[in-house]
């Protein structure tokens, strides 16, 4: 198999390799390939902006891009071992090449120089302002030509959610501002991490953090559900195209580890804190499936600290009825003391069908469901909700009786069970 030329103009061109791992598989899935240049005449070795200082005029551009491509495939091929599982080479095509619609030869041309099939080539894409049509072809060549797509550096700059769901593509690069904001923040500002991770799942897209350099941003990375993470905490970019295989490994076996048992702890905690009001959620509810009324029968629960309404909502997540607030609060008066949300507060005649509480509840009949925090639409507050289904005695229609608790991240843990999680049954009557 022909060797490609490392040499481009006075210098050599180099790949240094930084791994990108799973924090779920806890290993090496893939390696980024970044360009390095060894002056011929020093041996100094130099970034990749000063050899693409070379590349004065377009055509330049791209002859170096499809070189530096190849040279890293064949290096990426001869560090590869046979034995261990496959691995993704990302590469990065500039936004110039993509505009100039010069990457239709460059990869084909490069995959000549080694033993690297298309399957296992990830091409890193930039968003840049008014590419969306060339940037969606450049999706769709290399898709077709059997390549994975990333998206890289979301977060920043010109990307947005249109071009993500235009594009489709199988992996979002995090930009490494977000982690680096999400750690200065509070935790209750860390969810809006959590959040973007899961918009980009719901769009299909794996997401890679970029920028990891500390064991504490590496925690923010796993409690976000990020799936790959990539940066200085786990492994700097090396040139030794024999680097040990477990590079980064301790480093994630230790965070993970240590994830798990704060999380367990967590959950402990959770338990306790939430068994007074699971137990007197259920009793509430088997007296109001004895035919007692709501008030009635959430006395005691609305007695407890944080818990802000109860109502009740029918098969179709309607809401019906009265619905019971704090003592001393009137249905149009606001849980909160800021008066700002009061036209919120007086939620009778609502329909909550689109929440995850009513429809868990509908799902596994009698049994306790408990949500995850949430910003409720009653105030600028976040909640969580008890929920438990049960099927009436007159019209045998099912009717959900619910309690929004408040979750103070101060006075609660930070994080509620899962949602969908199912707790004791109701006791029958």
């Amino acid at each position: 198999m022909p060797r490609p030329s490392d040499q481009w103009f006075d210098y050599r061109l180099e790949s240094a390799f930084q791994p990108i791992l799973s924090l779920s598989h806890r290993r090496i899935v893939g390696y980024e390939a970044l360009l390095r240049g060894r002056c011929s005449t020093t041996g100094a070795l130099l970034p990749p902006a000063r050899v693409f200082e070379a590349a004065n005029t377009l055509e330049h551009l791209h002859q170096l891009e499809q070189q530096s491509q190849a040279v890293h495939i064949a290096n990426f091929q001869r560090c590869g071992d046979p034995e261990a599982p496959p691995k993704w080479l990302f590469l990065n095509v500039s936004p110039e090449t993509v505009a100039d619609n010069a990457y239709r030869d460059l990869l084909p041309e490069a995959l000549r120089f080694g033993g690297v099939r298309q399957h296992q080539i990830v091409v890193e894409l930039l968003e840049t302002p008014g590419n969306e049509t060339t940037l969606a072809e450049a999706v769709d060549y290399f898709r077709g030509l059997g390549c994975l797509v990333a998206l890289d550096d979301f977060g920043t700059g010109y990307s947005n959610f249109e071009r993500l769901w235009a594009l489709e593509p199988d992996l979002v690069k995090l930009d490494r501002s977000l982690i680096q904001g999400a750690a200065e923040a509070l935790n209750s500002k860390r969810r809006i991490l959590s959040n973007l991770v899961a918009l980009i799942h719901e769009a299909g897209s794996l997401v890679v953090l970029e920028g990891v350099e500390s064991e504490e941003q590496a925690m923010i990375a796993l409690d976000a559900d990020i799936d790959l993470v990539q940066g200085f905490y786990f492994a700097l970019p090396t040139l030794d195209s024999h680097a040990p295989a477990e590079r980064g490994l301790a480093q994630v076996h230790q965070v993970t580890e240590r994830f798990t048992e704060e999380t367990l702890t967590a959950v402990n905690r959770e338990q306790i804190t939430l068994q007074p009001y699971e137990q007197t959620f259920l009793r509430a509810a088997t007296r109001l499936d004895r035919g007692h009324g709501l008030r009635e029968s959430c006395a005691d629960l609305m007695a407890l600290r944080g818990v802000q309404r109860c109502f009740v909502l029918n098969q179709r997540g309607e809401q019906v009825g009265e619905h019971l607030l704090p003592a001393g609060l009137k249905a149009d008066a606001p849980v909160t003391t800021d008066p700002r949300h009061a036209p919120l507060v007086d939620t009778r005649g609502g329909t909550w069908s689109r929440r995850p509480y009513f429809r868990d509840a509908l799902l596994a009949p009698r049994r306790l469901k408990i949500s995850r925090p949430y910003l409720s639409s009653t105030g600028r507050h976040v909640c969580i909700t008890l929920s438990i289904a049960t099927r009436s005695h007159d019209d045998g229609h099912y009717y959900v009786l619910c309690c929004d608790v408040a979750w103070y991240p101060g006075g609660a843990p930070e994080k509620a069970p899962c949602e969908g999680t199912s707790r004791a049954a109701a006791p029958s009557p």
